[in-house]
């Protein structure tokens, strides 16, 4: 008995499936057309570049120069100008640069010229050899002499 109720709703409901198949087919067939539109993703603006800030004038440093934090007295290391040694060794160029990486140890020396000459330990420039370097200052070497130059003070 259940087995012929099943059987007599069958197709009442197939009908009915059918019906509101059809309807929905027929409603959207008699929709006016959509108008389909590319739709552009634009994207945001680019912020604007970051600009490094001015470049602080050398004169701002003057005090560290004047007062190096790593000598014991705070005071700058002088260059006497009348030092024998000096007088007689007629460098031809003077110190403009020190590099000190890892361990590497390197020096920018500018001749009478105005060129530029980077030198590493052992290296020579006019016959004066560069025999060592740190923080301050370098030591050029020849025929025994050893002068140092140490690094010109910010103006």
């Amino acid at each position: 008995m259940k087995l012929r109720l099943f059987d007599r709703l069958t197709p009442l409901l197939l009908l009915a499936v059918a019906g509101l198949g059809g309807g929905l087919w027929q409603e959207t067939r008699s929709a006016p057309p959509v108008e389909v539109t590319a739709v552009a993703t634009a994207r945001p603006p680019l912020p604007p570049p970051k600009v490094a800030p001015p470049a602080t004038p050398l004169s701002y440093y003057r005090e560290v120069w004047e007062r190096p934090l790593f000598n014991p007295d705070r005071r700058a290391a002088v260059v006497d100008a009348s030092d024998p040694q000096l007088a007689s060794a007629k460098l031809t160029f003077t110190l403009e640069g020190i590099m000190l990486t890892g361990d590497s140890r390197q020096v920018l020396v500018r001749s009478r010229t105005n060129q530029l000459q980077r030198l590493a330990l052992g290296e020579q420039v006019n016959g004066w050899e560069l025999v060592e370097v740190d923080a301050l200052g370098a030591r050029f070497g020849r025929g025994g002499k050893t002068v140092e130059l140490l690094l010109k003070p910010l103006p």
